[in-house]
This record gives C-alpha cells, sequence and structure tokens, in this order.
C-alpha cells in the first residue's frame, strides 16, 4: 500500500475538500515513512472518530427539546 500510494500522483482537481484532505493526509504519512500497518490504523482512527461525532450528534438530536435545537443540531453535521 506504501508503494503503491507513493507512485501514485492523481489529478486532484476533481476531488472534493474533504477528498483531497485525506489524499493528502496519506501522502504525508507515506512521506514519513509510515508502514501499511501504521496507515491502516491511522485510517481507522479517523473513521472511529467520525463514528463518535456522529454518535454524539445522533444523542444530542435525541435529546432536542425543539424543533430549532434539532435543526442547529443537524445542520452541524
Amino acid at each position: 500500500m506504501v508503494k503503491l500510494i507513493d507512485t501514485l500522483n492523481p489529478d486532484t482537481s476533481n476531488l472534493t475538500q474533504l477528498e483531497a484532505s485525506a489524499w493528502d493526509k496519506m501522502k504525508q504519512l507515506v512521506q514519513a515513512r509510515y508502514s501499511d500497518s501504521e496507515l491502516l490504523d491511522q485510517f481507522f482512527d479517523s473513521v472511529l472518530g467520525n463514528i463518535g461525532t456522529y454518535n454524539d450528534k445522533i444523542v444530542q438530536a435525541q435529546n432536542a427539546t425543539t424543533i430549532e435545537e434539532l435543526i442547529q443540531i443537524l445542520e452541524s453535521i
């Protein structure tokens, strides 16, 4: 995986801001000489962090007492 990422040079002009940011982060990790297992570890840490964030927002939405509060929570996702 490290060798593949290191050799790829895709056209990032069509990527969304989040996709481009993720690609840049992966390139930085490869340049820092992270191993395949370390890259996967970083990826899963990121995914789990996002799941935790969404879970917190779901709990907040369930506890909302007004429509306005619910809309504000959902817009922040």
